[in-house]
């Protein structure tokens, strides 16, 4: 209960003291009760206008809001014994002239809350004149602990020199509030096999040039026990060889972050996901995930649990919809200025159409996948280079029966799936960027032309992405 409610109450309380309470509403004069309920009313605005006034901790947020640091350093000065939280002590740290006192507060405040971003950042921004080298250490924290894609590209640019260590900085927005994120590419790439990869070889379709566009937009707003909020994601590919096979994608999550101690959280996201192929609908997907992630101070891991169905309207690609259970087990490291990432999954399908019977034939579709999949990043002022290899193994669940030639065959489906992508990046400044890139993927199969479906697959892409990315902390 605020003060305000508490003085209320309080005069309140006297109203068996006043004249016009020892009578009956009724017995009494109008002039009585005007000048009892007049009185009361004036109490009551005090009480409020008392409780309006901005509290220490209010006045030094505003102060910074303001970029006022004089005032802040002035009213610490004149109180300093004052319970201000640790966000706040380091807006204090952050203005104050003398080293000593501020490391002091800064350290204080570390100590509390060890993963809290906006205290690591007005740290890091106080030490980039006088400790260059202890600044670099707490921006590189800041990107393992960042909440935000926002956040995390800030360290990224002083890390990697993009922003000038004598220039302006803006000032952050200090404790719950809503972050907004904005991201859109668009470019132009060969693809030498843009079929559907759910049907294999035997769809092999012609080379052709193609555009893309992908926007992404995600607001969150942070709380006092985690954030919540929504991403959408949309993406676009027009080939101008074949536009049955131009595709346009849409997904929605709702994310709801809960924090677990100081180094980890639990994320809960519901999802939904609806695919165009030659502007007609061919693929649903909706489903819900919890992961927890557990942070260190050099780097990140993550264990994810996804459950989904998802569903193919094209009458050749239905058997490969069913029911996933899929586990991700993700590693994130940032050694010497680079990015490491590792990650694992293993993955069941249960497909609705377990088998396919036809012609004294029986086909399988469930199956199992095994995933390795990495990256490698090197970010700097004027380049950046990427690699990022993935290994998918697939085995179905049953032995397929069928005849070739008339004779009988036993087989069980495997697949080796080999992804290999290799980009160059080049900052036109700190929101965009150019990327050129190459993509090659090839599916090794078992099942090939002789069987009931070929599924080798040989696909490559290069083309050339602009980036371009607006956010608001």
């Amino acid at each position: 209960m605020g003060r305000g409610a508490i003085n209320v109450s309080f005069w309140v309380s006297l109203w068996p003291l006043l004249p016009a309470s020892r009578k009956v509403f009724g017995l009494v004069s109008l002039a009585e009760k005007t000048f009892t309920f007049t009185v009361l009313a004036l109490f009551a605005a005090v009480a409020i206008a008392h409780a309006e006034e901005p509290t220490p901790s209010e006045r030094i947020v505003k102060f910074y809001e303001a970029d006022r640091c004089l005032e802040i350093e002035s009213q610490y000065h004149s109180d300093p014994r004052q319970p201000y939280g640790p966000v706040v002590r380091a807006v204090i740290a952050g203005c104050l002239q003398k080293a000593s006192e501020a490391d002091a507060l800064f350290e204080g405040a570390e100590r509390e809350r060890p993963n809290n971003q906006v205290i690591l950042i007005l740290h890091a921004r106080y030490l980039r004149k006088t400790n260059p080298d202890k600044a670099m250490n707490l921006w590189a924290k800041v990107r393992l602990y960042a909440r935000s894609e926002s956040i995390k590209r800030m360290a990224e640019d002083y890390l990697s020199g993009v922003i000038d260590i004598q220039g302006e900085e803006e000032r952050l927005s200090i404790g719950p509030k809503t972050i907004g994120w904005l991201y859109s590419q668009a470019g132009e790439a060969y693809t030498s096999n843009p079929g559907l990869e759910t049907l294999g070889g035997s769809t092999s379709s012609q080379a052709s040039w193609g555009n893309n566009v992908v926007l992404r937009g995600r607001i969150k707003d942070e709380t006092s026990w985690g954030d919540y909020g929504a991403q959408v994601s949309t993406s676009a590919a027009t080939y101008y060889s074949n536009h049955y096979n131009d595709s346009y994608t849409s997904r929605l999550d709702l994310p709801v972050g809960v924090d677990s101690g100081d180094f980890g959280s639990v994320v809960f996201t519901p999802f939904a996901a609806h695919e165009l192929r030659g502007y007609s609908s061919y693929h649903t997907s909706w489903g819900f995930g919890v992961m927890g992630v557990a942070l260190s101070d050099t780097y990140r891991q993550s264990v994810q649990a996804i459950m989904y169905r998802d569903q193919f309207y094209d009458p050749t690609a239905q058997t490969q919809a069913g029911d996933h259970v899929r586990f991700e087990y993700d590693w994130l490291l940032y050694p010497d200025g680079k990015e490491i990432f590792f990650g694992t999954f293993i993955e069941h399908v249960h497909a609705r159409v377990d088998n396919e019977d036809s012609d004294q034939s029986s086909v399988n579709f469930s199956h199992n996948d095994i995933g390795l999949l990495g990256s490698f990043l090197l970010k700097g002022k004027f380049i950046g280079f990427s690699v990022g290899p993935t290994f998918t193994y697939r085995q179905d669940t049953n032995d397929s029966f069928y005849f070739i030639n008339g004779l009988p065959v036993t087989k069980r489906r495997h697949d080796l799936d080999l992804d290999v992508r290799v980009a160059v990046g080049l900052p036109l400044e700190r929101s965009s960027r150019v990327e050129l890139f190459y993509d090659f993927n090839e599916v090794f199969s078992n099942f090939g032309q002789l069987d009931v479906q070929n599924y080798n697959l040989l696909n490559r892409i290069y083309g050339l992405n602009v980036d371009l990315q607006v956010d608001w902390l």
